[in-house]
Parts: C-alpha cells; sequence; structure tokens
C-alpha cells in the first residue's frame, strides 16, 4: 500500500500538492493553539520541533519558527509579536544550581522573554 502512495506522490507535480501542504499546516496551527498556553494569529511552524511543557509556553502574532527547535518551556517562555527564530535553536526556561555539588538535584525554573 505505501509503495504506491509513494509512486502516486512522486508523480505528482509540484503544484498539486500546495493545497495538502496548506492542510497540514493549518492542521499544525490548529493543535499548537490548543496545546499552547497563548497561541497568535498567522503562526508559521517548521517540522520537526519539540515544546516540553507547553501550557507554560506564549506565543504572540506573526511568530515562525524554523526547523528543529526545541523549548524547554516548565518555567514559563513567552514569544512576542513578529519573532522569527532560526533553525537549531534551544529555548530554555530550566537550569541547574551550580552552587550545589550535584548540580543534577537542584533545578532553578526561570521566565525566558523574546
Amino acid at each position: 500500500m505505501w509503495g504506491y502512495v509513494l509512486r502516486v506522490v512522486i508523480r505528482t507535480p509540484r503544484y498539486a500538492l500546495r493545497p495538502m501542504r496548506r492542510l497540514r499546516n493549518f492542521c499544525l496551527r490548529v493543535r499548537l493553539k490548543m496545546m499552547l498556553g497563548r497561541c497568535g494569529r498567522r503562526l508559521q511552524a517548521q517540522r520537526p520541533f519539540v515544546i516540553l511543557a507547553p501550557r507554560s509556553v506564549e506565543m504572540g502574532d506573526d511568530v515562525s519558527f524554523a526547523a528543529f527547535l526545541h523549548v524547554w518551556g516548565a518555567g514559563g517562555v513567552q514569544i512576542g509579536n513578529r519573532v522569527m527564530i532560526g533553525p537549531h535553536v534551544a529555548i530554555s526556561s530550566l537550569t541547574h544550581s551550580y552552587q550545589v555539588a550535584v548540580m543534577r538535584n537542584s533545578v532553578i525554573a526561570k521566565p525566558v522573554v523574546i
């Protein structure tokens, strides 16, 4: 079955795939709006990306991010309006205390505002 689907996609002209791409992007935006704490209008996202603790992540209007974005949002992450984030970016609102002998036993959560 998958071999047939791949043959159809490969032989389909690129302009015929645009409606499918728009539908896929629309579904992605709907899922992100349901997951995130706040999600503004006109979000553009490229896959793959990872957002941990999505309820603590807020995105404003006209936000776009490229592939391989990693967000650790347990401490709170706010991304404002008209922000573009490039590929292979990591945003972390968690860290460890350097004053403790065993750092992995301590977690510091602070908000990140972009």
